[in-house]
C-alpha cells in the first residue's frame, strides 16, 4: 500500500533493468484506465482502480504491480525510467524513486486536480484543467525560472494532453488546436487550429471507351502478310542541372526532393482574401519579416512563382542559432556577412565547414508538381545548389505577373523545407529526409502564424 509523501512499503521484487525511459502525459482518470508508455514502446505503466501495473509489452508479462492508497489523476515517467510522477485530485504531485520506492519530493501546485504531466529533459511540467501550469526541476521539484507566469484568459476547448520540450511546451486541446508556451520569451501564444481539409470534388466520370479496329487491306494472293515493327521509343532526355535552371531566373519544377512540405490549398488562400500573385507575395513577405529574414529571392515557374529564404544555421529543434550574427550561412568558415554570397568559397569550404544543421525554405505558388510533360523530377539538391538558390533570382516579384489572378481550384501554396546536415568535418552537408516536420520548422522560424 502506498501513502503519499511517505514512500513505498514492501510490495515485492521490482525488476529495475526492465524500466525504460518514458515521457508521457494524460488527463485525469476516467472510467477506464490511465497509462504511460516508454519511448521505445517496451514498458507500459497502467492504472486500473488502485493498482499500478508495469507490463513488458514485448513479452506481455507483468513486471510488478503497486497497490496505491489513492488513485492519481495523471502519471508520467522520467527520461531514464528511474522516477514515476503521480498527480492527484487535490493538486499535489509526488515524485517516487522506483528503485528504492521512496518519495523524492511532495508538493501541492493547485487547489484543483492535476490534469496532465510531462517530462522534458531534466524538467517536469504540471497542468490543471483550466490551463494553469508550472515547470519545475524534475529531481527536486524546485520551480524553474521559465515557469509560466501569465496564463491564457480562457481556452476554446478542454485540454487533452501536454508535451514539454527544451524551448517550448505544447497544450493539445479537444477541438484539435494546440497552445504553445515559449519558454525563452516566457509567454503563451494564440491557440492555433489545423487548416481545414479542402472540399471534396468528385472526379468527372470517364468517357465511354470505344475501340475501333483499324482497316487492314488483305495481302495479295500468294504473298505473306507484312507486319511493320513498332516505332522506336523516344530517347530519354535527362533534366537540366539545377544550376542551369537557376541561372535563367527559374526554379526547377517539379521541385527537387525536399525534407518536408506544408501545402495551403487555393480555397484557403481565397478565404484569406488573397486574390493576385502580389497579394500572396505580400503575405509571404510579412511572414518572413516576423522571422527576421531580410533578403528573400524570387524565381519564376509556370503559372506561379517561388520565394526563397537565406541559408540559416539551426539547432536540433529547428530554431535559428544565437546570437543573431551567426544565423546566416554562405559556406565560408567562420560565418560570413549575411548579405554576401560566394559560390566558389562555399565549394572550397565544404570539407572544412563547421559541423551543424542548415535550412532553406521555398514558398511556391503553383498549380501542381507536373502541369505538362515531361514530368521528370530533377536530382536532389546539394549544399552548393542551396547556396546558388539563396543568392540568385530577383529581389522582388516581377512587375509583369503581379496582377495575375489566383485560381482557387488550381493554385496552391507549397512551403518546401530543405534541411541540410553536416555530420563530420570531412563529408559535405547533405539533405535530411524524414527529420522534423515542415510545421515544426515553420513554428521554430516564427513564420507559421502569419501564413494563410
Amino acid at each position: 500500500m502506498h501513502k503519499r509523501g511517505s514512500g513505498m512499503g514492501d510490495i515485492g521484487k521490482f525488476l529495475v533493468g526492465t524500466l525504460i525511459a518514458a515521457v508521457l502525459a494524460l488527463g485525469p482518470v476516467r472510467a477506464i484506465a490511465l497509462e504511460a508508455t516508454s519511448g521505445d514502446r517496451v514498458l507500459r505503466v497502467e492504472l486500473r482502480d488502485l493498482s499500478l501495473d508495469f507490463v513488458n509489452q514485448k513479452t506481455g508479462e507483468s513486471v510488478i504491480t503497486w497497490e496505491l492508497g489513492e488513485a492519481p489523476t495523471a502519471i508520467a515517467l522520467d527520461v531514464k525510467g528511474d522516477v514515476i510522477y503521480l498527480g492527484y485530485a487535490d493538486g499535489i504531485v509526488e515524485a517516487v524513486e522506483i528503485a528504492t520506492l521512496q518519495a523524492q519530493w511532495f508538493l501541492r501546485f493547485f487547489g484543483d486536480p492535476v490534469f496532465a504531466l510531462s517530462v522534458g529533459g531534466d524538467d517536469l511540467i504540471v497542468v490543471n484543467e483550466d490551463g494553469g501550469a508550472a515547470i519545475v526541476n524534475a529531481m527536486t521539484g524546485e520551480s524553474r525560472p521559465d515557469s509560466p507566469r501569465d496564463m491564457p484568459a480562457s481556452l476554446p476547448s478542454p485540454i487533452v494532453s501536454v508535451e514539454l520540450f527544451d524551448r517550448y511546451a505544447n497544450l493539445r486541446l479537444g477541438n484539435g488546436a494546440f497552445l504553445e508556451y515559449n519558454r525563452i520569451q516566457k509567454r503563451w501564444g494564440t491557440p492555433l487550429l489545423p487548416p481545414p481539409p479542402p472540399p471534396y470534388v468528385p472526379p468527372p466520370p470517364p468517357p465511354p471507351y470505344v475501340v475501333e479496329a483499324p482497316y487492314i487491306a488483305p495481302p495479295p494472293p500468294g504473298t505473306a502478310q507484312y507486319v511493320a515493327p513498332p516505332p522506336p521509343a523516344p530517347p530519354y532526355v535527362a533534366p537540366p542541372p539545377i544550376s542551369d535552371t537557376l541561372a535563367k531566373g527559374r526554379f526547377p519544377w517539379p521541385p527537387p526532393p525536399y525534407s518536408d512540405v506544408h501545402v495551403i490549398d487555393g480555397y484557403q488562400l481565397a478565404a484569406s482574401e488573397l486574390r493576385t500573385y502580389e497579394d500572396v507575395a505580400r503575405r509571404i513577405k510579412e511572414a518572413l519579416a516576423d522571422g527576421r529574414y531580410t533578403t528573400p529571392r524570387y524565381y519564376l515557374i509556370d503559372d506561379g512563382f517561388v520565394v526563397v529564404t537565406q541559408i540559416e544555421e539551426i539547432d536540433e529543434s529547428g530554431y535559428p542559432v544565437d546570437p543573431e550574427y551567426e544565423r546566416w550561412w554562405n559556406g565560408e568558415a567562420p560565418q560570413p556577412n549575411p548579405f554576401t554570397f560566394s559560390l566558389t568559397a562555399f565549394l572550397d569550404a565544404l570539407s572544412s565547414a563547421p559541423v551543424g544543421r542548415y535550412r532553406i525554405i521555398a514558398f511556391a505558388l503553383n498549380v501542381g508538381e507536373c502541369v505538362s510533360p515531361p514530368c521528370t523530377r530533377p536530382p536532389a539538391m546539394d549544399a552548393a545548389d542551396a547556396l546558388l538558390l539563396a543568392g540568385g533570382g530577383e529581389p522582388a516579384l516581377p512587375n509583369d505577373i503581379r496582377n495575375d489572378l489566383i485560381l482557387p481550384g488550381e493554385h496552391r501554396l507549397s512551403v518546401l523545407v530543405y534541411a541540410f546536415e553536416k555530420q563530420n568535418k570531412t563529408l559535405p552537408a547533405t539533405l535530411v529526409r524524414g527529420g522534423l516536420p515542415a510545421l515544426t520548422h515553420l513554428r521554430a522560424a516564427n513564420i507559421l502564424a502569419a501564413l494563410p
